[in-house]
């Protein structure tokens, strides 16, 4: 049994490292697609998604894709704005996937907000550190001032950032979430069940034959 139990929790471990790259390359892939649409984004969406529905996997899948970012773009201020904004997008969902909230006023609410936030945050950082010869440098001078001026002039950025969400999680959310939780459920590899009355479909993997006591996709919603 010894056996049997350590060969389900490699493959699982298997599993769940496939399942982050193939999230970060996802969000990667979404990304270059809508390129050419200034601001039209799909990543929100994606970082939402996998928050919600696959928690802490999804948090390692979003850092991968910073990484993946910083390794084609190249280490700057913006590298610190990705990592506090994709991680609170992914956080916030992962919280609300643990809540099970499903309602769709206030998903889209939530990534309206945080959409906005970032537009905020990336403005302020900016206006505040640039990089020179692999150091940042700070400028406080007329800071305020500088950072009305330079969100200003971005403004129809944001506004298209934010028009995306308020259009694509009304739509995409729940149907999607719907569809990588039964994924994620049958392998038991989700934040939380599906529905408390839908029982998990059985894999065929060693690890769904793993004792009662301890259940195969209950350390996952710990």
């Amino acid at each position: 049994m010894s056996a049997n139990l350590a060969r389900a929790r490699t493959q699982k471990g298997a599993l769940r490292v496939a399942l982050i790259a193939v999230m970060a390359a996802t969000v990667e892939a979404g990304k270059w697609a809508l390129a050419a649409i200034p601001n039209v984004e799909i990543v929100t969406l994606f970082t939402a998604l996998y928050g919600y529905v696959f928690g802490w996997m999804g948090m390692a899948a979003t850092l991968v894709f910073v990484w993946l970012e910083s390794m084609i773009w190249g280490f700057n201020t913006w590298v610190l704005e990705y990592i506090v904004h994709w991680s609170a997008v992914c956080g916030a969902f992962w919280l609300l996937g643990r809540l099970r909230v499903k309602n769709r006023v206030v998903l889209t609410a939530v990534a309206v907000i945080l959409t906005i936030a970032f537009g905020v945050q990336s403005s302020l950082v900016d206006v505040l550190l640039y990089m020179r010869d692999g150091t940042f440098i700070v400028k406080t001078t007329n800071y305020w001032r500088r950072f009305a001026v330079y969100y200003m002039n971005g403004i129809w950025f944001y506004v298209a950032q934010v028009v995306t969400n308020l259009v694509v999680f009304p739509l995409l959310f729940i149907p999607l979430q719907r569809v990588l939780h039964k994924l994620g459920d049958r392998f038991g590899i989700c934040v939380g069940r599906l529905k408390d009355d839908e029982p998990r479909e059985p894999a065929d993997l060693p690890f769904d034959a793993a004792p009662a006591d301890e259940p195969v996709g209950g350390e996952d919603a710990q």
